[in-house]
């Protein structure tokens, strides 16, 4: 509850109107359907345009590669595809996180995920 109380202060500090956007800037998470968007745009094999929307999830909105790659996490196993393909993508996550945790650029390593995200799907 604290926290939840400490997002809404903190909103309110950055904006007149506490709305959705304002709380999802102050706590520096994605909105779920941005990561939605994301791994539609993936999985629909338009890769430019996913990675167009990962700039802008990493640049303008200020969200952290590895809060990306914990809410893609979560989100790959809410949407239907073949289970070998999801095997694949999270051994893919699982490697990205570790480079990233090691330091990697995260805009490099999180292009590469989405590369192979739309290939793993591509190929089945």
């Amino acid at each position: 509850m604290r926290r939840a109380i400490n997002a809404f202060q903190a909103a309110a500090s950055s904006r007149k109107k506490i709305d959705e956007e304002s709380v999802f800037r102050v706590i520096g998470k994605a909105k779920p359907q941005d990561i939605n968007e994301l791994l539609s745009l993936c999985l629909d094999n338009k890769f430019i345009e996913a990675r167009n929307k990962l700039r802008i999830m990493l640049i303008e909105y200020g969200i952290s590669g590895q809060d990306i790659l914990k809410q893609l996490h979560s989100e790959i196993f809410q949407i239907e595809i073949p289970e070998k393909s999801g095997i694949e993508i999270v051994e893919s996550l699982g490697e990205v996180d570790f480079r990233l945790a090691q330091g990697a650029d995260e805009e490099v390593q999180l292009s590469a995920l989405l590369a192979r995200i739309s290939s793993a799907t591509k190929e089945k």
